[in-house]
């Protein structure tokens, strides 16, 4: 037999008073909503050490519970705001690795190429580096792809819609489309 427990959530939030949540009904909420993604009969058969069978009605009724749904809710606000900052976090990440300049790093002088010292290197630059290695030749300094970082972030911002196909000629025609828009604005 299959139970379904729809959960509705709250919209007025005038209540003044929280109600506690205990201890098993806490470890619920956090299962349902982390290991068993919305599976309330499993999230219940784990915290209070029933079979799921037998869990899904009791399930659907603490579903039911304003302190439930109370608790539910401001762990979702929760981490919808973790979610944001680490997704500003990411984009910030993209944006350095789209921008890399390789000649931020290196000397040109007398046609000899040699790496600035690395307190002259600016920190943001750090990102855009996979991998440095000493090598036999000398010191080898691979970036992450600046192609690939741009075209995550044109398909993020809904710029364009970006495809494996997709080569580096469409994507820098774009690019020079979208500075001209912008110095014509």
């Amino acid at each position: 037999m299959i139970y379904f427990c729809t959960l509705y959530i709250m919209a007025d939030k005038k209540r003044v008073k929280k109600r506690k949540i205990n201890r098993k009904q806490r470890e619920f909420c956090l299962l349902y909503r982390g290991k068993y993604r919305g599976n309330a009969s499993e999230a219940y058969a784990e915290a209070y050490g029933v079979k799921p069978s037998v869990a899904a009605p009791s399930a659907c009724k603490l579903l039911k519970k304003d302190n439930i749904r109370e608790f539910l809710q401001a762990e979702d606000e929760a981490r919808i705001k973790r979610l944001q900052a680490d997704g500003d976090r990411l984009m910030s990440e993209l944006v350095k690795i789209a921008q890399i300049n390789p000649l931020s790093i290196i000397q040109w002088k007398n046609n000899e190429l040699t790496l600035k010292d690395s307190r002259e290197i600016p920190e943001e630059i750090g990102a855009a580096i996979a991998e440095i290695s000493n090598t036999r030749e000398g010191i080898k300094i691979k970036f992450h792809p600046k192609i690939s970082a741009i075209k995550i972030l044109l398909e993020l911002l809904g710029l364009f819609n970006v495809s494996e196909d997709t080569d580096e000629g469409e994507i820098s025609k774009l690019l020079r489309d979208l500075a001209k828009a912008e110095t014509n604005t």
